[in-house]
């Protein structure tokens, strides 16, 4: 079903970031893969600007050496994180409630209209999502049982999360808690709640640590990357006070919870308390996916406010308990006991149609059906220039859509600050700037002795030394 939509472009809800995750799966493709390096090309060719461990671009630049695009080696490698994360849902509903509920929540994950749309995207985050499951499941696992096994496939998957998606592995390091304390018995337990908190989340935690001084000090180290350390993003990230009491902020909360995530109309949200609230399985366990689906947005505010794929480390959470309160709905309505598969089954199919029948539903339901074509500025850039040649960029932010899209180089100019500029010595390495805003004047954001002509496209300016 979702073999068509590995080909789809990336130009679609929430480019900038899949086409930043794709660039990087292209130069690794095209130059070799160094995990230590993250080349991202908006900052000069030679950029290097870490964010979280590049293991999702490495891993999609392999699988695209047997011949296919980085941005179908990206989807392909989203597809396959997000089928993982499937299938650790259900063994750990499953574990926890019964296997309805966990087959429940495993169509609802496939099928409500989020999971379609962003299942086989060119981002990291469901395959983080996999990690964190795969770190509840078998230190959980561990913890009720002993083994090694559990505790080293455990403790693994929490390092990697943290160090590929540190904002994924905080919610399901919450769950975690509460499912160590749905554990009861003696001391035995005990010790080995201690040692898989020790290894698995606090190993986690000095591990994401180290990384982030790493490239923290990398990005420090570049004018134009400073504003991407992690000082300088904390109130981006966390937001601060005007952000968490503003009304703005808590409507878009309200809108990716009710009618992305939580759709349809915020009916799954109330099927989703329901389920909490039904007796089925420990409280704890119940209350811990409530606990730590809220745990997201409450500490990553702003990500959370700003952009609706944050929500994906934090849906299956929410396809569980909805499923719970589908099977506690489908318990109690009077019918015969022979028709309560049927009932079950009725319930959830109502509520992905309905999902998929409200406008938000549908046109991602529409992005999983059709692919976007490549942006038009994008297709004037790559008609314009030789692929060698480099580009200055103004009025676009640093979008990486623009240059991902025309297969170019370049340098995006975000404000009118010095540091936001190449440096004067290296304006000879281009030869055109493009702005994305007419008011602009490119004359502005060039050093002094050079001049910005005109071309045949509006938005296209040569750009050459003033001549004595």
């Amino acid at each position: 079903m979702r073999i068509p939509q590995l080909g789809h472009s990336l130009f679609e809800a929430h480019s900038f970031r899949q086409t930043q995750t794709a660039f990087v799966i292209r130069e690794y493709m095209r130059h070799g893969t160094d995990l230590l390096t993250t080349p991202l090309p908006v900052f000069g060719a030679s950029a290097n600007v870490p964010m979280e461990m590049p293991l999702f671009q490495g891993l999609a630049a392999q699988i695209a050496r047997v011949g296919i695009s980085a941005e179908m080696a990206g989807r392909i490698l989203g597809l396959i994180g997000f089928q993982v994360a499937a299938v650790l849902l259900w063994v750990l509903v499953r574990r926890w409630f019964a296997t309805t509920a966990a087959t429940l929540a495993v169509a609802l994950m496939q099928f409500l209209p989020f999971g379609l749309a962003w299942g086989a995207s060119s981002l990291i985050d469901f395959s983080s999502v996999a990690l964190g499951l795969g770190m509840v499941v078998s230190l959980d696992g561990y913890v009720r049982r002993g083994g090694a096994v559990g505790l080293a496939l455990g403790a693994g998957s929490a390092w990697i999360c943290a160090l590929v998606k540190v904002t994924t592995a905080f919610p399901w390091c919450v769950l975690l808690l509460f499912a160590f304390a749905a554990v009861r018995g003696t001391r035995r337990p005990l010790g080995r709640i201690v040692t898989a908190l020790a290894l698995g989340p606090g190993v986690a935690v000095l591990v994401a640590g180290l990384w982030t001084r790493f490239a923290d000090n990398v990005k420090g180290g570049q004018p134009a990357t400073r504003f991407l350390t992690s000082d300088e993003l904390a109130v981006w990230n966390f937001g601060d006070v005007s952000m968490r009491t503003s009304g703005s902020s808590y409507s878009s909360l309200g809108l990716h919870a009710f009618l992305e995530v939580g759709g349809p109309l915020g009916v799954g949200v109330l099927v989703a308390v329901f389920g909490a609230l039904a007796d089925r399985g420990s409280g704890w366990h119940r209350w811990g996916l409530v606990t730590a689906t809220a745990s997201g947005p409450i500490v990553f505010f702003n990500l959370y406010a700003v952009h609706s794929y944050y929500w994906i480390a934090v849906f299956p959470m929410v396809c569980a308990l909805m499923a719970l309160g589908i099977v506690t709905a489908a318990e109690r309505l009077p019918t015969p006991a022979t028709g309560k598969a049927r009932l079950t089954a009725l319930l959830a199919g109502l509520m992905v149609v309905s999902a998929i029948a409200i406008p938000l539903g549908s046109s991602e339901a529409l992005q999983f059906a059709r692919s976007p074509s490549t942006p038009d500025l994008s297709a004037r850039l790559a008609a314009m220039t030789h692929p060698d040649e480099q580009v200055l960029v103004i009025g676009c932010d640093w979008d990486p859509t623009l240059l991902y899209g025309a297969d170019r180089h370049g340098f995006m100019i975000r404000d009118g600050l010095a540091s936001s500029r190449p440096s004067a010595a290296s304006i000879t390495n281009y030869r055109y700037l493009l702005s994305c805003d007419d008011a602009l004047k490119p004359e502005d954001y060039l050093p002094a002795g050079w001049r910005a002509s005109r071309t045949a496209d509006p938005a296209m300016y040569s750009i050459e030394p003033v001549t004595p």
